[in-house]
């Protein structure tokens, strides 16, 4: 039988403040089910580079460790006794977030 607890709690993060109250709720609420909080951010698989914007693919995966790594941090701030873990996807944002999320996990984001 799958319980709760076998299914963290999945939060999209990308370093805004909605993102920060994002983990806020979701920790709480993985705290008070006893699940895990996984992190995720998703980085674009195709990104237009011009003069303007010279993105790289390894600029945009450095940046999106960056960003795990404050909400790994912040998450465990909160709320030291919760298992928080870190995904660092490519692709369709949507997509990515509801693939990690297949089964009984619940689906944080923040919003503006």
């Amino acid at each position: 039988m799958v319980t709760s607890a076998s299914h963290p709690v999945i939060v999209g993060v990308d370093g805004s403040r909605a993102s920060t109250r994002a983990i806020e709720y979701a920790v709480r609420v993985a705290a008070s089910q006893g699940r895990a909080v996984c992190l995720a951010h998703v980085i674009p698989d195709y990104v237009p580079l011009t003069p303007m914007m010279p993105l790289t693919p390894n600029d945009l995966r450095e940046t999106g460790q960056e960003i795990l790594r404050a909400a790994e941090t912040k998450a465990r701030e909160l709320d030291p006794s919760v298992v928080v873990t870190t995904e660092l996807l490519s692709g369709p944002r949507v997509a990515g977030l509801a693939h990690l999320a297949e089964g009984d996990s619940l689906i944080v984001v923040g919003h503006e």
